[in-house]
């Protein structure tokens, strides 16, 4: 049985149909029906919902997070990307694997946010020293529909942050 097999059993088995269980993950029933058709991958953290809402058996859990997301067991962290589909959702196409282990993260200790006629624009900059001058080392700009994914995704992390403790951790220098 392949993931997605396993993963629309479950729903049923929880006695959800696909607009109630869309409705619980908080995704759109479209995004749910191309997880369940084989034409999407969850992210990481859908599936621990989907897992949890379905009560998905550990074994089976287990088992869909290997098939899923084999690059975290190997050490890596396999991210999806946003795609350009109406509904802002990412697809398999979009998939990006990142290396933690080279791929550095650069923390950045200022943060500016701006909106222009494009969508919403990120920079992350770094403090010069004892100056008031900040050098901005990072740029991204997101479409208005990317960007209410993103604060979406960024709702979820920062729960699941403060639900480990974390939240008061700072990032390293």
């Amino acid at each position: 049985m392949t993931a997605n097999q396993t993963l629309q059993k479950y729903r049923i088995r929880k006695g959800l149909n696909s607009a109630e269980a869309a409705k619980l993950l908080d995704i759109s029933p479209q995004h749910l029906s191309r997880i369940e058709n084989g034409k999407s991958v969850p992210s990481p953290l859908l599936l621990e919902r989907m897992i949890q809402h379905y009560k998905v058996e550990t074994s089976d859990g287990a088992a869909l997070k290997r098939q899923l997301w084999p690059a975290i067991d190997e050490g890596q962290q396999r991210t999806q990307g946003l795609s350009h589909e109406p509904d802002g959702m990412p697809t398999v196409e979009d998939e990006v694997n990142v290396d933690a282990a080279t791929t550095p993260v650069h923390y950045v200790n200022a943060v500016y946010i701006s909106s222009d006629p494009f969508g919403i624009v990120i920079d992350g900059g770094t403090r010069i020293a004892a100056t008031n001058k900040v050098q901005i080392v990072a740029r991204m700009g997101l479409s208005h529909a990317h960007a209410i994914q993103v604060r979406k995704i960024l709702d979820l992390h920062i729960k699941k942050l403060e639900e480990m403790g974390e939240s008061l951790k700072q990032p390293p220098k």
